[in-house]
């Protein structure tokens, strides 16, 4: 929805992370009930951000609760209170901290970076190191609809050509 209304009125889509809240309402005031469509665009964006973030921190605080033994409330309070501290930097770099630079990159764009050209990739190999040397056959078979031709071609693909690729993008994308 966001690239078709920035190309129909002609605005800028190297917006980055910005292009939401920059070029949107621009796109939104010249098309005809804007307004509507911009309260209920935003509404629904934010449902989606907090649905995100419930499932995003759900891992972290039952990994609390059962590390430290926090209750449920306390632990979730925290991970919030965690999230809501490190966000204000995020928040300055629009405007305080928007001189900020670290390795040539303002603060979002250097938390962009790392985690897409960093901990994606090497999560990615992770997860594909995982799933094809330590999950188990009978377990991997299960999760699958497979033939047994295909499940065989997925673990020769999962063990030894996912890893190697996927390492090498990551090089590269750090070049």
């Amino acid at each position: 929805m966001i690239f078709p209304a920035v190309f129909a009125n002609g605005l800028d889509p190297a917006g980055g992370p910005g292009l939401i809240f920059q070029t949107l309402p621009v796109a939104f005031a010249t098309m005809p009930g804007g307004h509507l469509v911009s309260v209920v665009f935003f509404l629904l964006l934010s449902v989606a951000a907090v649905t995100s973030m419930v499932g995003l921190i759900e891992p972290l605080t039952h990994w609390s609760e059962e590390r430290w033994g926090f209750s449920r409330h306390k632990s979730a309070l925290l991970i919030l209170g965690a999230i809501a501290t490190l966000s204000i930097f995020s928040v300055l770099s629009y405007n305080l901290l928007a001189d900020v630079r670290v390795l040539g990159k303002d603060l979002n764009g250097l938390a962009d970076y790392v985690s897409n050209q960093i901990f994606l990739p090497i999560g990615g190999m992770l997860i594909a190191i995982f799933a094809g040397w330590f999950v188990t056959e009978s377990i991997s078979r299960g999760e699958f609809a497979l033939s047994d031709k295909a499940y065989r071609v997925w673990h020769v693909l999962i063990r030894y050509v996912a890893p190697p690729a996927i390492f090498i993008v990551f090089v590269l994308n750090l070049y």
